[in-house]
C-alpha cells in the first residue's frame, strides 16, 4: 500500500468507521462527534452575531445588503427573482430568503446573513475536523488544531458578521479534501469537487482562482502515469463540466436579465465600481500599489505575515517536502492553500481589491492542513511535536491577526470588532460600538412617517443605500428601488410617477443610476422638485416631486440650501 494510500486511508474504512442509519448520505453523514462540532459552533456564532447586532450595533453593509436582496425577491415593491440584482453572487441571498420572511413578521430581518454564517461556519468546523481526521491525526490533536482555526479572530468575526468569507472558505475546504482522497481511475470525487468549487461560485468569485489550481493539480497527479494520460481529458471534464456550468448560469442570467454577461464584474455596485477611486489615484494607501509589482507584493507578504505569521514558512515547508518526495498530493495542497493569498495580490496589483482584512481569511483555513502533511511521514513522537508546534503556531495567529485587526489599516467594522476584543473591557461587551446605521434607521423613519401622514405618496431611493433603510422601512409598496423593473421608466421622467425622490450627496457618493440621472438635484434642486429636508448625517436629501397639475397651477419649487 503506497504511503498516501495509508495516510489518507479508503473511503470504506472511513464510512465503517461512521456507521450510522444515515450512512448512505456519505459526506453528509454526520458522526457524533461532527455533531459536537456543528452544535457548538453554530450556538456559540449565532451568540455572537445577536451581540455583534443588537448590542455592539457593528453592522456589516455588505452583509445588510445580500440580506435587502433577499428581502427584495420576496417582500419587496415588486418581488422577483431578477430582484437578486446580478452583482453579489446569488447562494447567501438566496439562502437567506426563508429567514427573512420567518422574521420578517417580526422585525426588520438583519439578523438572517448572520444565521447564515453561523451555519456554514459550523459546517467549516466540521469539514476541517473531518480532513484532519483523514490525514491521521489523532483526536486529541485535532481538537486544538480545528479549534485554534476557528478562534482566530477573523474566522470569530466571519461567522458572526453575516458574510461570505467562511461559507466560501468551507467550499475551497471541502473541496481541498475531496481532491486530496481521491485516486486516479476515480470519478465520484472529481465530480464532488467540482460541484463544490461550482457552488462556491456562487458565493465568491475566488472560485475561479481554486477551479484553475484544481485543474493543473489534477494535470501534474497524473502526467508521469502512462495509464492514467489516456484519460486526462475525461479527468478534466469531470472536474471542470459542473464549474463551468455553474459560471456559465451565472454569465447567462447576467446576460438575460442585466443585458450584460459580464455586469457582475463591471456594473454599478460591483468590485469595480467601488474600487474605481484606487485605480484613479484617490486612495491613500491603495493607490500607490496599483500596477507596481514590487509594492503590491511586499504590502501583501505583510498583511498576511500580520494576520497569520507562521502561514508563509509552513506553506515553503511542505512545499520543499513536496519537491522533495514528488508528493503530487501534496502538490495539490500547496497549491489551493497558496491560491488564496496569491488571488488577493493580484488584486492589489490590479487596483480591484478595498482594504479590508476579511478578504484574506483562506491561509488560517489551511494552516491545520498543512500542519498535518508536514507531519505525515514522520514516527508518533515527532508527529505530535509537529502537532504541538502547528497549535502554538495557530495560537500565535490568534494573538497576532487580533491585533492586526485593531489597527487602522481595515475596515472600520473590523477595527471596532477587534478593539473591543483586545481592549479586554468587559463593558465593550454591553457598549454599543458601532454607529454608521443610526443615520440610516433615522432616513427609515423619516420615510416611514411621510407614508403615515401621506397614505397615497412613494419614495424614489438611491440603489447604493437602500441596503439599510429598506430593511426598516414599513410599507415596501411605495418604496422604489433600482431592483424594480419599472424603475428604468420611472427614472426618466419621476413626474407624476412619484411623489418622493431621496438622492445622496454626489460630491461625497460613488455614481449610481440616480445621481447619473440627475446629478445636480442634490445641490441645485430642479424646476419640478421641491426641498423637503436634509439628512445630513446620512449625506442626502429628500425632495417632493412637484406633479404636472402643480405645476399647470403655478406651484415653485424651494430650493435646496447651499453648503
Amino acid at each position: 500500500m503506497s504511503a498516501t494510500t495509508e495516510v489518507l486511508g479508503s473511503r470504506a474504512e472511513r464510512d465503517e468507521a461512521r456507521r450510522s442509519r444515515f450512512a448512505f448520505l456519505g459526506t453528509f453523514a454526520f458522526s457524533r462527534e461532527d455533531s459536537a462540532w456543528f452544535s457548538a459552533v453554530f450556538v456559540a456564532a449565532l451568540a455572537g452575531g445577536w451581540w455583534l447586532v443588537y448590542i455592539a450595533e457593528i453592522w456589516v453593509g455588505d452583509a445588510l445588503s445580500r440580506v435587502n436582496q433577499a428581502y427584495s425577491i420576496v417582500l419587496g415593491r415588486d418581488p422577483h427573482l431578477g430582484a437578486i440584482g446580478f452583482i453579489w453572487p446569488p447562494l447567501p441571498s438566496m439562502l437567506e430568503i426563508p429567514l427573512v420572511l420567518m422574521i420578517g413578521q417580526f422585525a426588520a430581518p438583519v439578523f438572517a446573513g448572520q444565521i447564515v454564517s453561523a451555519l456554514f461556519s459550523a459546517m467549516l468546523a466540521v469539514t476541517l475536523n473531518r480532513t484532519l481526521e483523514q490525514t491521521r491525526v489523532p483526536r486529541q490533536w485535532r481538537i486544538p488544531l480545528v479549534l485554534f482555526t476557528m478562534l482566530n479572530p477573523l474566522v470569530v468575526y466571519s461567522a458572526i458578521n453575516g458574510m461570505t468569507e467562511n461559507i466560501f472558505l468551507f467550499f475551497a475546504v471541502a473541496a481541498t479534501r475531496e481532491l486530496l482522497r481521491w485516486r486516479p481511475g476515480e470519478q465520484r470525487g472529481l465530480v464532488v469537487a467540482a460541484l463544490y468549487i461550482g457552488i462556491g461560485f456562487f458565493v465568491r468569485y475566488e472560485a475561479v482562482a481554486f477551479a484553475g489550481v484544481g485543474a493543473i493539480a489534477l494535470i501534474i497527479r497524473v502526467w508521469s502515469r502512462p495509464l492514467q494520460q489516456d484519460h486526462l481529458e475525461a479527468i478534466l471534464t469531470s472536474f471542470v463540466a459542473p464549474i463551468s456550468y455553474c459560471i456559465g448560469l451565472w454569465v447567462m442570467w447576467n446576460t438575460l436579465f442585466a443585458g450584460d454577461p459580464l455586469f457582475f464584474l463591471t456594473g454599478a455596485g460591483s468590485n469595480t465600481f467601488y474600487t474605481a477611486p484606487i485605480r484613479a489615484g484617490a486612495d491613500p494607501i491603495l493607490s500607490p500599489l496599483y500596477g507596481n509589482l514590487v509594492a503590491s507584493v511586499l504590502w501583501s507578504v505583510r498583511r498576511v505575515v500580520g494576520l497569520f505569521p507562521f502561514f508563509i514558512p509552513l506553506l515553503v515547508l511542505v512545499a520543499i517536502r513536496t519537491v522533495w518526495k514528488r508528493d503530487r498530493v501534496a502538490a495539490l495542497l500547496v497549491g489551493m492553500a497558496a491560491i488564496g493569498p496569491l488571488f488577493e495580490w493580484s488584486q492589489i496589483y490590479r487596483g480591484q481589491l478595498l482594504v479590508m482584512y476579511r478578504f484574506w481569511i483562506y491561509p488560517v483555513g489551511f494552516m491545520p492542513i498543512l500542519i498535518a502533511m508536514l507531519a505525515r511521514d514522520y514516527l508518533a513522537g515527532t508527529r505530535a511535536r509537529i502537532y504541538a508546534l502547528g497549535t502554538a503556531a495557530l495560537l500565535v495567529a490568534c494573538v497576532s491577526t487580533l491585533f492586526t485587526m485593531s489597527g487602522e489599516s481595515g475596515g472600520a467594522d473590523e477595527r471596532q470588532f477587534a478593539s473591543a476584543i483586545a481592549s479586554g473591557d468587559p463593558a465593550n461587551l454591553t457598549r454599543q460600538l458601532g454607529t454608521d446605521y443610526d443615520a440610516q434607521r433615522a432616513t427609515a423613519a423619516i420615510i416611514n412617517d411621510l407614508h403615515n401622514a401621506r397614505p397615497d405618496s412613494s419614495v424614489l431611493i438611491d440603489g447604493l443605500l437602500d441596503w439599510s433603510v429598506q430593511l426598516f422601512v414599513s410599507d415596501q409598496s411605495r418604496l422604489i428601488t433600482d431592483r424594480d423593473r419599472d424603475h428604468g421608466e420611472i427614472l426618466r421622467d419621476p413626474v407624476d410617477r412619484v411623489n418622493y425622490i431621496l438622492i445622496r450627496d454626489p460630491g461625497r457618493s460613488l455614481p449610481s443610476l440616480l445621481l447619473t440621472r440627475f446629478p445636480t438635484l442634490y445641490r441645485d434642486g430642479a424646476p419640478w422638485a421641491s426641498f423637503v429636508t436634509d439628512i445630513p448625517d446620512a449625506r442626502l436629501r429628500l425632495f417632493r416631486v412637484i406633479s404636472t397639475a402643480e405645476q399647470g397651477q403655478g406651484v415653485r419649487p424651494i430650493s435646496p440650501p447651499r453648503s
